[in-house]
Order: structure tokens, then sequence, then C-alpha cells
């Protein structure tokens, strides 16, 4: 089965809340060799995930579009016979139904909302022509594909702000009027580790706090309902317990979070149970 795979994402921001969603993606059985090693890898290109939208769209559009998406796919599956042959639609295997993998997942397991987070988390980190122009990453407005048979010549132009995007854009397609030839958006400059860098200097992590060992009158810890006994260590072949409560937590949400983990993968087996004591955490 053929199917489209999202690498990667750097979104261009525009003004008026618009933005061009670029992204670096690729067919499952294309592949090309590197000169250097000789080694084969699955192609993968930037190009403008347009959406029917033109070049240029807006969050809301993006949005509203993969809805329309997911009811058409549910709408045409409830239309089918129920007999041996019929599955069942679930947003947890999106990619399924649109031949798209992403974040490395397989298409069974690419979500919708995998999906739409391509566009709501590109649009926060999205960057503008200046700022990748100062990182040395151009955008570039060109002609794609063109056949043989076409008797049109490339077009080709570097931009460097909003202005110039939209006037070469408007070029292009006056280039290519009259033929099935599109007009498309490619960056020059943006190899392989160069997103990762300039989300780091435009988008910085926040700094962890650092953690230090203070005395706090009480804690929470995790029950065993069933012996009544505390949680060591809980894995996939089983748990360690013991017979005084071991595992300490600060926050009662801390530890909730971890039993309402524990009691969905394993089922109804554990509680948190505040320790009226005073002990020393890091916190």
């Amino acid at each position: 089965m053929s199917y489209e795979i999202i690498y990667d994402k750097q979104f261009i921001k525009l003004s008026n809340n618009k933005y061009i969603p670029m992204v670096l993606a690729g067919s499952n059985n294309c592949y090309t060799v590197n000169p250097i090693n000789g080694r084969e890898r699955r192609e993968r290109n930037w190009f403008p995930w347009t959406l029917k939208a033109g070049l240029i769209g807006e969050k809301d559009y993006f949005l509203a579009y993969w809805e329309d998406v997911r009811k058409e796919i549910i709408e045409r599956n409830e239309s089918k016979e129920k007999d041996q042959w019929y599955e069942e639609y679930h947003d947890n295997s999106f990619g399924y139904w649109t031949s798209l993998s992403i974040s490395g997942k397989s298409c069974s397991q690419t979500t919708y909302r995998n999906i739409t987070g391509v566009f709501t988390n590109g649009i926060k980190k999205a960057l503008t022509i200046e700022q990748l122009y100062s990182e040395g990453v151009y955008v570039i407005v060109r002609t794609g594909y063109i056949s043989r048979k076409q008797e049109i010549k490339p077009f080709y132009k570097s931009v460097c702000s909003e202005k110039e995007l939209l006037k070469a854009i408007e070029e292009c397609n006056e280039h290519t009027k009259g033929s099935n030839v599109e007009t498309t958006i490619d960056f020059s400059g943006m190899h392989e580790n160069t997103t990762k860098k300039i989300r780091r200097k435009f988008f910085p992590s926040k700094e962890k706090k650092e953690k230090g060992l203070i005395t706090v009158p009480y804690y929470f810890t995790i029950k065993i309902d069933e012996s009544g006994n505390y949680l060591v260590k809980r894995t996939r072949r089983g748990y360690q317990y013991t017979y005084y409560p071991y595992l300490k937590f600060s926050t009662h949400k801390e530890a909730e979070s971890k039993v309402k983990r524990y009691n969905k993968k394993y089922g109804q087996l554990y509680s948190v149970e505040k320790v009226l004591e005073p002990t020393k955490l890091w916190v």
C-alpha cells in the first residue's frame, strides 16, 4: 500500500494570521541513493501542504478541512454493508483511512489529533520569511513538475520578504497561465538538522527548575487495594510491594496521575493514600 510520510514541518508566517504550511514529506515507496555512502533511504522533499486552499491559508480553514475529511470518511464507511469485511472507524487510526503516517508512526497508529497537530503546532512555531532568511534558509517560488510535452520554461525566484513572495507567486501564476503546471514553494538551505537548530533559537525550551531537598509535613503514596500493601515498582510482568508506604509524592495530583495510568493499563488495583508523617522530598 502506498502512503505519504510526514517527517517534519516548518510553517511560514505571513500577515493577517495567514500561513504557508510547509512540510517535509515523501512517499513510502520512493527511494533515493546517498551519493557519498551509496545507502538508500526514502525520498523526502519540502512542499506546501495546501489542502485545496491554495498556497496560503488560515488556521480555521486547515482544521475545518480535516474535520470535513473525517466526517466524509465516517459517512462513507457507515453506508457500507456491515459484513465480515466491515471495519469500524476510529480517530486513533485516522492515518489508515487517509494513507498518512506522521511522527514515525504507522498509518494505523497515526491519529486524527496527530494530523491536526501538524497544523496547530506548525502555526505555533511558524517563522517569517525574514526569520528564516536570517538563518540561511531561503524561500523559493518556483514551478512544479513540467513534463517533456509542455513547452514551459521553469520559473525560479528566491524571496526575502512577504511582499516579494506575493509578487513572485503572481509572476509564476502568470508564467504558467493556460497550463496545468502548478506554482509551488520550496526551501533552499533547509538541511537535515536546520529545523531543530532554528526552533531552539526562536522557541527555546523553558529552563527546568532545579529541585531541592525539603522537609514536608505529609506526603502521598500508592496503595494496593486488594492486599492493603504498598506499591514499590510496577512493570509489565507484575509489581513489587512492601508493608509500609514506599513511593512518596509531594502532591495528590502527582500520585493520582500514576494511579490513573496504572489502573487504566492493569485494572483497578491502586489508590492514593495520604501519609500524615514528615519526610524529605526532592521538589
